[in-house]
C-alpha cells in the first residue's frame, strides 16, 4: 500500500515543521534532521557537520514510523542490529502520526535525543 498523494503531502508537512523544530537556530550550521517518506514508513534522520576541517556530514538513522494499512495505526521503531529495525516497545501505537511524534520527544534514557 503506497500513501496517496493528498496523505504524503501531509505527511511531509508534518514531518518537514517536526524536524526544523527540533533543531535549535543556534545549531542549524552543524546539525540537521531530515525525513524520507516511502511506501508505509516515514524515517527520521539526523545529519551532523564533522567537527575536523573537511566539513563532511555524517547521518544517523533515529527513528522510522510504519503505518498498518489493516489496524489503520502507526508504529514506532528504532535502529537494531545488522541495520533493521526493531519495534520500540514503551510507546503505544497510534492512530495519530503526531501524538508518536510527541511521544518521541519526551521518551526516556534520551534514546532519540541528546
Amino acid at each position: 500500500m503506497s500513501f496517496s498523494e493528498l496523505e504524503r503531502r501531509r505527511i511531509e508537512r508534518i514531518l518537514s515543521q517536526y524536524c526544523q523544530a527540533r533543531v535549535p537556530s543556534s545549531a542549524k550550521d552543524r546539525l540537521r534532521l531530515e525525513h524520507a517518506v516511502g511506501e508505509d514508513w516515514i524515517s527520521v534522520s539526523e545529519r551532523r557537520r564533522g567537527a575536523d576541517t573537511s566539513g563532511q556530514w555524517t547521518r544517523a538513522e533515529l527513528l522510522r514510523l510504519r503505518f498498518d494499512v489493516h489496524s489503520q495505526t502507526w508504529s514506532l521503531y528504532v535502529p537494531g542490529g545488522e541495520g533493521g529495525w526493531e519495534r520500540y516497545a514503551p510507546v503505544a501505537s497510534s492512530t495519530n502520526l503526531e501524538d508518536l511524534l510527541e511521544a518521541v520527544g519526551g521518551a526516556p534514557s534520551a534514546i532519540f535525543w541528546d
